[in-house]
C-alpha cells in the first residue's frame, strides 16, 4: 500500500501544478477556483508523498489509503460523466484516476491481513 501513496502523490502533484500555472491547458473557462483547485491538489499531492514516508501498519494509515481509494474512483466517475466541451481533458483525467483506483485496489486486496481471532 506504500507505493500506491507514492504514485499517486506524484501524479497529484504533478496535475496540481499544471492546474495551479497553466489553468488553461485542462479548463476551457478560467476561473479562480481553478487556481484553488490545483493548490488543493498539491496538497493533496503532498500529504500522499508524507503517507509514503512514514507509513506504519495501523488503522490511521488505512483509513488514509481507503480515502484516497475513494477519492480516485469519485473523480474517475465525475470526469468520465463530464461533457468533452466543459473540459477538455475530462477523459484523460477519468482514465488516469481509473487506473489510479485500480492500483490502488490491488495494493489495498495484496496486503489485507486475515482476522486473529479474539
Amino acid at each position: 500500500m506504500k507505493w500506491a501513496f507514492l504514485l499517486s502523490g506524484i501524479i497529484e502533484i504533478i496535475g496540481g501544478l499544471i492546474c495551479y500555472f497553466y489553468p488553461e491547458v485542462i479548463f476551457s473557462q478560467l476561473h479562480i477556483l481553478t487556481s484553488i483547485f490545483g493548490i488543493a491538489i498539491v496538497v493533496l499531492g503532498i500529504i500522499n508523498i508524507f503517507c509514503y514516508r512514514h507509513y506504519n501498519e495501523n488503522q490511521f494509515f488505512r483509513t488514509v489509503y481507503i480515502s484516497m481509494m475513494g477519492y480516485h474512483a469519485i473523480v474517475a466517475m465525475t470526469c468520465h460523466g463530464l461533457h468533452q466541451g466543459d473540459w477538455q481533458y475530462a477523459k484523460q483525467a477519468a482514465y488516469t484516476h481509473l487506473v489510479l483506483f485500480i492500483i490502488f485496489i490491488f495494493f489495498y486486496l495484496k496486503d489485507v491481513k486475515p482476522d486473529t481471532p479474539a
